[in-house]
C-alpha cells in the first residue's frame, strides 16, 4: 500500500541574514519553499531555488530597507502564496489576511509577482501613515524583479538568429524558466 504522507508536497523555511550588521534589517524569513528529498532521506531546497530567492527578493529587501529611515525594520517574515489555491489545498499553513492588512498591487502587469499583503502593525493616525508608505517603499521594487522577458513571436521562433537568441537570454539570465513558471503570485509580509 502506497504511504500518502511520502508523497506529501514538503514546504521549507529559508533564512537569509545581512552581510552589513549597521544596517537595520538584519533577517528574513522565508516560508513555502517546495523542499527535495535529499540523499540522507531528509528534505532540503534546492540550490538553484535558493538563489533565486536570494538574488530576486532577499537582496533588493536588503537594499531597499537600508531607504526606510522613518521606519526601521529588523527582521522581515515572508510567506510565499498562490492566491487561485484554496485554503483546503494548501498544503502549508498561511497567515489570515484581514481588512486591516495593507495591499500592494502590481504597478507592473507583465510581472508574475501581482500582489503583496503586509499584516498590520496595530498603527493609527501618522504612524500608520509612515508605516504605510514605508511598506511601500520597501515592496513596490520587488515587482519589476519578477516580469520575464517576452517571448518572441511564434513566426519568428524557426528563425536560426531567433533560437540562438533565446538561447543566450537563458544563459544569461540564470533564472528564466522560474520566473516564467512560478509557483506563486503573492507574498504576504509580516513586520517584526
Amino acid at each position: 500500500m502506497e504511504n500518502k504522507e511520502s508523497n506529501k508536497e514538503v514546504y521549507l523555511q529559508v533564512d537569509f541574514c545581512s552581510s552589513d550588521a549597521t544596517h537595520s534589517l538584519q533577517k528574513i524569513e522565508l516560508l513555502g519553499i517546495p523542499g527535495e528529498r535529499s540523499e540522507d532521506g531528509g528534505y532540503v531546497v534546492n540550490e538553484r531555488v535558493n538563489r533565486f530567492f536570494e538574488e530576486l527578493l532577499a537582496k533588493e529587501l536588503f537594499r531597499e530597507s537600508i531607504k526606510l529611515t522613518q521606519f526601521p525594520v529588523n527582521t522581515l517574515k515572508i510567506w510565499l502564496y498562490d492566491t487561485s489555491i484554496s485554503e483546503e489545498d494548501r498544503d502549508y499553513h498561511l497567515p489570515e489576511i484581514k481588512g486591516k492588512d495593507l495591499e500592494i498591487n502590481s504597478p507592473l502587469s507583465s510581472s508574475e509577482l501581482e500582489r503583496v499583503f503586509v499584516i498590520d502593525k496595530g498603527f493609527s493616525g501618522k504612524d500608520y501613515e509612515v508605516w504605510k508608505s514605508s511598506c511601500k517603499e520597501l515592496v513596490t521594487p520587488l515587482f519589476s524583479r519578477f516580469v520575464p522577458p517576452p517571448d518572441p513571436p511564434e513566426i519568428l521562433k524557426e528563425f536560426l538568429v531567433m533560437k540562438f537568441g533565446e538561447e543566450l537570454s537563458s544563459k544569461l539570465d540564470l533564472y528564466l524558466s522560474m520566473r516564467k513558471n512560478m509557483f506563486f503570485n503573492a507574498l504576504i509580509v509580516q513586520i517584526l
